[in-house]
């Protein structure tokens, strides 16, 4: 069962994927579009890479493979940040001085604690991992006109003075936008994603707060203020990923994602032509030991249309925050 996901942003970056906005700030990166890939059902993503240099992504189609993290092609900082129904506000309403969120679990991910005046956007490097940090990344599809804002900024869990990672953006008709980040990275300057074997862990644990519209819950629901927490593996299931869906609200709240109860959608059958096939959900098995990206995603709720086409009847919009995230 889900619980909800409280996230702290750190930097501010947007990203130019095909018509749709992203700008870049905080030693966060751009993402370029990787081909696009058609489900026949619901939309989803695995997203772009991330690391100090640009990253691959999925922005154009429903359904991508994980990003590769090497260098994209992507213009960064076309987008006006904070356009849009779920615009971010410059105004931190947190008057708390201590940590509101359950940091139990080590080791701890990602924490926007600081003494600096700016907020970064590393993640930390897990046990025997290749690379001694990662970073945020951001990803959305390409509709035209659509705009995302994500980095550090302060307004943690701690409050005023504490960083989180924050993203907000609005106008995702296809299958929607989000952030994430890679678990492991190779050392060199491609900065290429690798598989983490983190079947010695429980699950990941996140803390988010904020809002969402025209995102989908469990089941394909139409569930607004809800985000969907995608473990991406080297298995490539065209972003048909395993994950859960976290309902969200303007106070934190914790998201609990164990291993042995994520499960996907089930958009991506045998049947879908998909190269390699996917495997029928009765027929796969989440894959802890091959670990390459957590994601959250704001996953566009889609109907059919004449025809049987999806469409999208709310583009997806959101203004959310992540912090203290651990893997337990």
């Amino acid at each position: 069962m889900s619980r909800i996901l409280s996230v702290r942003l750190v930097g501010v970056c947007t990203v130019a994927a095909a018509t749709a906005a992203f700008a870049v700030t905080g030693g966060c990166s751009s993402s370029s579009s990787d081909s696009a890939r058609s489900s026949g059902g619901a939309a989803g993503a695995s997203a772009a890479g991330g690391s100090t240099t640009a990253g691959t992504g999925n922005p154009a189609g429903g359904n991508g493979t994980a990003g590769s993290g090497t260098a994209g092609s992507g213009t960064a900082g076309s987008g006006t940040a904070g356009s849009g129904t779920a615009g971010g506000s410059s105004t931190c309403t947190e008057t708390n001085t201590t940590d509101m969120c359950d940091t139990t679990g080590t080791p701890n991910l990602y924490s926007g604690m600081t003494t600096a005046p700016t907020c970064g956007s590393t993640i930390l490097a897990l046990p025997n991992a290749t690379s001694p940090n990662t970073y945020w990344f951001s990803y959305g599809d390409a509709t035209a006109g659509a705009t995302k804002t994500a980095g550090g900024e302060k307004c943690g869990c701690a409050g005023p003075s504490d960083c989180a990672f924050h993203a907000f953006g609005s106008g995702y008709a296809d299958y929607g936008a989000g952030i994430g980040f890679d678990v492991n990275e190779d050392t060199t300057s491609s900065h290429g994603v690798l598989p983490y074997d983190a079947s010695m862990y429980m699950g990941v644990r996140l803390w988010l707060r904020g809002t969402t519209a025209g995102t989908r819950g469990k089941g394909y629901s139409d569930s607004p203020n809800t985000v969907h927490v995608k473990l991406v593996t080297a298995t490539d299931r065209h972003g048909d990923d395993y994950g859960f869906y976290c309902p969200i609200s303007t106070d934190w709240s914790e998201c609990d994602v164990p291993f042995n109860m994520a499960y996907r959608d089930g958009f991506c059958t045998p049947a879908s032509a998909e190269t390699p096939p996917c495997l029928d959900t009765t027929a796969d098995t989440f894959d802890s030991n091959q670990l390459e990206k957590v994601q959250i995603e704001f996953s566009s709720h889609q109907v059919a249309a004449d025809g049987g086409a999806q469409v999208t009847p709310i583009p997806v919009s959101f203004d959310v925050w992540a912090d203290d995230i651990t893997i337990y």
